[in-house]
């Protein structure tokens, strides 16, 4: 029963994009751990078995490692690091950051570079770093904006060259590797749990990311207002999810929401009618990348970005789950490649399913 009421708070009272709609947590053998890292709770839960000190200790030292060697203000990560260096400037790389670098390169090309980790400057001049909220807010001006778009430093492609090991950096770009670091970690934590024996459960970082070992269903909450939009009525099972919106940071200005989300092909918060993107794939890092790329794609009978964005992910992955609440006017939408009423049901009626 402990563990019964653990999961209850969970999902009532952490303000999450995701929750488990059904799970097996209410065992006698299960368990759970809280962590604390990237700014955020992350909730190992099983299902099967108590939760050994060794696997609790090993999951905290990677969730650690991961956070310490990509914060922005950490001093000895590979993000400050990398900001710090003049044009020019090199330093060593381990496989992994190596890694990170490429993964990121690929999504930048594969989402026609709507997702950018160069992005910081701009998320700097918009005020969601360092610090959020700030008091008074005012969008940047339109020079400010312009400034930074003809400045370069947001092409992310030209920004770096990787050759032995060694990075060098070729502008004065300043990158955030925040929109992806806990896919990884999700990722990862999921490993460790297999490697140990435990077969049910997930791993769920802030509610925007999370691994599924094997859970009975999944709730996305709503963009708009309490609850959820989505019921997800299957059963989950080795699949990594991501949700994006535009309701969990941003700033509201005369009936205007500037989202963190921003475009780095026109310097602008979000603005394209996507609410919330959810994708559910085996690699929760592409799904990190991709939830946000949706978010800043077109949707309109004139330009279909947000389509074939998602009809592109489902070639990567035919087995992949999308969903994107959108408004556009009057009309409220629900995308998806999915079934209503057989692979989930949708709780809000004033919205009405597309499919892909």
């Amino acid at each position: 029963m402990k563990i019964l009421k653990k999961f209850v708070c969970l999902l009532l009272c952490v303000c999450t994009c995701l929750t488990f709609t059904a799970c097996e947590c209410s065992s006698e053998n299960g368990d759970y751990a809280d962590f604390y890292y990237f700014n955020t709770q992350i909730t190992v839960q099983v299902n099967s078995k108590t939760l050994s000190d060794s696997t609790k200790d090993k999951i905290s030292a990677l969730l650690k490692e991961l956070d310490d060697g990509y914060k922005i203000s950490n001093q000895n990560s590979l993000t400050y690091k990398f900001n710090s260096l003049s044009v020019g400037g090199s330093m060593q790389i381990s496989d992994f950051e190596q890694k990170v670098f490429e993964d990121c390169l690929n999504f930048y090309s594969y989402s026609e570079k709507k997702f950018n980790p160069a992005v910081l400057p701009l998320s700097e001049l918009w005020q969601f770093y360092p610090s959020y909220p700030v008091q008074n807010f005012t969008p940047p001006t339109l020079d400010s904006i312009n400034q930074v778009l003809n400045s370069g430093i947001l092409d992310f492609e030209n920004a770096f060259t990787i050759a032995d090991g060694v990075l060098t950096k070729l502008t004065n770009a300043k990158i955030d590797f925040g929109g992806i670091i806990k896919g990884y970690a999700v990722d990862k934590v999921g490993q460790i749990l297999e490697h140990d024996g435990y077969t049910d459960g997930y791993v769920n970082a802030g509610g925007s990311s999370l691994r599924i070992l094997d859970a009975d269903g999944l709730g996305i909450i709503h963009p708009r207002k309490d609850g959820q939009i989505i019921n997800v009525t299957k059963r989950l099972k080795d699949i990594s999810v991501s949700t994006s919106g535009d309701y969990q940071r941003f700033y509201q200005v005369e009936n205007q929401r500037y989202s963190h989300i921003i475009d780095t092909l026109s310097g602008m918060p979000m603005n394209t009618g996507v609410q919330s993107a959810t994708v559910l794939c085996p690699d929760a890092s592409f799904a990190d990348a991709l939830s946000t790329a949706l978010c800043l794609c077109e949707y309109s009978d004139s330009n279909n970005q947000l389509t074939d964005l998602c009809q592109k992910i489902l070639q990567t992955y035919p087995d992949a789950w999308i969903f994107v609440a959108l408004e556009k006017g009057s009309q409220k939408i629900v995308l998806t490649n999915k079934t209503v009423n057989q692979d989930f049901t949708l709780l809000d009626q004033t919205y009405q399913v597309v499919n892909i």
